[in-house]
């Protein structure tokens, strides 16, 4: 692995990575919570008129709601 590693360093990215990763949430909802998350960072990125934080906060009302 390691001279995988020197021949195509990204390899090693996503391996060291794997110590931060966790689990799904387990949650009948995530994943509609997850597609409102991302339509939200998508819409901040792409919408001039939205700020980051207007889009997020909809995103978390939207999740909340989805959690109760």
């Amino acid at each position: 692995m390691q001279a995988l590693y020197e021949e195509v360093p990204q390899f090693k990215v996503a391996v060291d990575q794997l110590e931060y990763a966790g689990p799904r949430p387990l949650n009948a909802n995530y994943s509609e919570a997850q597609n409102i998350l991302r339509d939200a960072i998508t819409s901040a990125l792409i919408q001039e008129d939205v700020t980051t934080q207007e889009a997020l906060d909809e995103a978390a009302e939207r999740i909340n709601g989805l959690l109760k």
